[in-house]
């Protein structure tokens, strides 16, 4: 339960990093001279907070035009593949597909700078992920009344593929020592995605506990036949993040 919640607070942090370097930035004195360097490699911080790396590498065509390949990975939690051994005197926790997946991610980016300094960027991207889960146990709260919570619980596996467009907008912050540039960027954005989920139930079962009672294993009986469906979504988000970067 700690863990969950430390993983659920992160976008907080994500976000208030994002501010706070955003703040520094705006105080920080501008370049005075523009130097053109070609090759970027940046690692995305705000991902780094629920481990979710990622690599890219941008190759500047020219001062105005750059082009990024950015590729990521991220393992899943052990601590999250059984849910059966969670407090259910507590307040039920979903068990979600980030903290119990693991995923391969890809990007391809073209970069517009647009102003004087070439630091401000306009950048569609183009991605795609996949995310897998094997027989994970999958649960959340489905009543409370008075002193006493229900939770339902599933034995699932999921894999999921998805398309998407990041349409976005940027303020690279550079500093340079001799021909080496680093610095960070803040970008912000809107995502559309095409998402495809195919998932596998084993068993299914609910508990009600009270809110005094000690720590119990539930036990989920499994069908006879998994039961097996395939969902399509069409999902809209903003995008705002950090990426540190260091050039030559």
């Amino acid at each position: 339960m700690k863990v969950m919640r430390n993983l659920q607070s992160n976008c907080k942090y994500a976000l208030l990093i994002t501010i706070g370097l955003l703040v520094l930035s705006l105080k920080s004195k501008p370049q005075d001279t523009l130097v053109l360097n070609r090759n970027f490699i940046g690692l995305m911080a705000t991902e780094l907070l629920f481990v979710d790396f990622r690599l890219s590498y941008e190759r500047k065509i020219n001062p105005t035009t750059g082009i990024k390949l950015e590729i990521g990975y991220k393992p899943d939690f052990t601590n999250f593949t059984d849910a059966t051994k969670i407090d259910l005197g507590h307040q039920p926790t979903a068990w979600c597909y980030r903290n119990t997946t693991h995923w391969y991610y890809i990007s391809v980016a073209y970069k517009y700078y647009f102003n004087r300094d070439k630091t401000l960027y306009l950048s569609p991207e183009f991605f795609y992920k996949t995310l897998s889960a094997d027989h994970i146990v999958y649960t959340w709260g489905i009543s409370e009344g008075g002193s006493s919570l229900t939770n339902q619980y599933e034995t699932r596996s999921m894999s999921a593929n998805m398309l998407g467009i990041n349409l976005l907008v940027g303020k690279r912050f550079a500093f340079t020592h001799r021909n080496f540039a680093y610095g960070f960027d803040l970008y912000a954005g809107f995502s559309l995605r095409s998402k495809r989920v195919h998932t596998t139930i084993y068993g299914r079962t609910t508990a009600t506990y009270g809110h005094d009672s000690p720590p119990r294993q539930v036990v989920i009986p499994s069908f006879d036949k998994p039961i097996e469906t395939t969902d399509h979504f069409i999902q809209p988000s903003l995008q705002f993040g950090v990426v540190l970067f260091g050039g030559w």
